[in-house]
């Protein structure tokens, strides 16, 4: 893990979208380290510390994501997890969103474990149970796994989401 602390390490800090759906966003400090380490070390996973980060303001992130086919229309962005090159992009923004962190982690999680969220399992879940969770979430399959983690991690009521919940925890506990 020390690779992945030496990264997160620093008074960089991360953008807030404020797009529908993002409002219920914690607000933490301006160190990022301080997210990363209030997460449940049973929650991390070791194939994080092959993965670098990377700040950028928040048009470049969103140009980005354009560029590698995403489906954004937002002006900005917070995070995108750029898989060809083990990346996770943060916006340089002076407000951190812990949810922003995690919500990529999640995306790395989901990646190096075979894309878990493309599975039929998965699928029946999604379907089951995001309407539990903000719309953003509710895009596809992949943004409520990336979420169902974050909140996992952060502790942010989980119990919303029981059985993807549970999920989350199998495919963490194969890692």
């Amino acid at each position: 893990m020390k690779a992945l602390e030496n990264l997160l390490r620093g008074t960089l800090c991360f953008t807030l979208c404020l797009i529908a759906g993002f409002v219920t966003y914690k607000v933490v400090s301006a160190d990022p380290m301080k997210t990363y380490e209030s997460v449940s070390e049973d929650l991390k996973i070791d194939a994080f510390n092959d993965w670098s980060i990377e700040f950028a303001p928040g048009k470049e992130i969103a140009e980005v994501c354009k560029t590698l086919g995403g489906a954004s229309n937002h002006p900005t962005l917070s995070g995108l997890a750029v898989f060809t090159k083990k990346t996770v992009m943060l916006s340089d923004n002076k407000v951190s969103a812990a949810n922003s962190v995690m919500h990529e982690f999640g995306h790395v999680l989901d990646y190096e474990s075979g894309w878990i969220s493309r599975t039929e399992e998965w699928a029946e879940i999604y379907k089951a149970e995001k309407k539990a969770l903000r719309s953003y979430a509710q895009s596809s399959p992949e943004e409520f796994f990336a979420d169902v983690y974050s909140n996992l991690a952060l502790n942010d009521r989980p119990e919303r989401t029981p059985r993807a919940t549970e999920f989350v925890l199998s495919v963490i506990s194969k890692r």
